[in-house]
């Protein structure tokens, strides 16, 4: 092994050593941050709720300040997160534990109030979004008209499932790739919620054969499906872009050459 590999493996350890050990002094700041955060967010909804939401907003800008210190590569932010972590999966053992870092910050503090969460979290991650500083958070949730009025931004592209789902049945109208009739299918087939487009549920067979097992006729089904399929439309066509670029360039080739040709 030479030196170079050997200095890098002891600086990874040296890393790894270090966010242990911060992890370990992380654990109790950890939980004195969060027992003290509850404990005004319980104050909060028992005496002041009704008064003002200004105090709400200085307990999310907290919770928001605890993201901000944890949402980097930097070893105190490794050594705090893994901290939190281990805080949040002894808290929570059955959340999901995969949700977003400020989601499970916010469960953490308002515990299981699925509404409250899932708003404010919504309303954190937009001001993530958004890069508003720890400091304008109240801010920014006073020019929105509260907390739970802000909505992640959407793109301007943004289309509906509906609206995918219109985009993905243009598919229909495309190549067959193969038809089946059985008196089986017939008497599944209701043709009074046939609204032009129906989902076979099949299995591939060791034969190299499709076995239909079911006949979906609901219609959010086929709308997943059709709006799933808008997707793969779009991806299909993004991979043959390139292929067109360079068929118009010859295609611009050939005409240049034939009119060089021919003058």
């Amino acid at each position: 092994m030479d030196q170079v590999s050997v200095e890098e493996k002891t600086a990874s350890q040296s890393v790894k050593s270090l966010v242990v050990a911060l992890t370990q002094t992380a654990i109790k700041s950890v939980k004195t941050a969060f027992d003290a955060l509850i404990a005004q967010r319980v104050d909060w909804q028992a005496t002041e709720v009704t008064r003002s939401n200004e105090r709400l907003y200085e307990i999310l800008q907290s919770c928001y300040a605890l993201y901000k210190s944890m949402d980097s590569t930097s070893s105190n932010a490794m050594g705090l997160k893994s901290a939190f972590k281990e805080y949040y999966k002894e808290q929570f053992p059955t959340a999901n534990a995969d949700a977003p870092l400020i989601t499970r910050i916010v469960r953490a503090v308002f515990g299981h109030e699925r509404r409250l969460v899932s708003a404010y979290s919504i309303a954190l991650r937009e001001a993530a979004a958004k890069n508003i500083g720890v400091l304008d958070i109240p801010q920014f949730f006073r020019s929105a008209g509260g907390a739970e009025q802000v909505r992640r931004s959407r793109s301007p592209n943004h289309k509906t499932a509906k609206e995918k789902a219109g985009i993905g049945a243009l598919a229909l109208n495309g190549k067959i790739l193969a038809s089946v009739q059985s008196d089986d299918l017939a008497a599944n087939f209701k043709a009074v919620d046939y609204e032009g487009s129906v989902i076979l549920l099949s299995t591939h067979e060791a034969n190299g054969s499709f076995a239909i097992r079911r006949v979906v006729q609901s219609g959010s089904a086929i709308t997943a499906v059709l709006s799933s399929l808008a997707s793969s439309m779009k991806e299909e066509a993004e991979k043959k872009l390139p292929e067109q670029k360079a068929s118009n360039d010859d295609s611009m080739r050939d005409a240049a050459i034939s009119q060089v040709v021919n003058s």
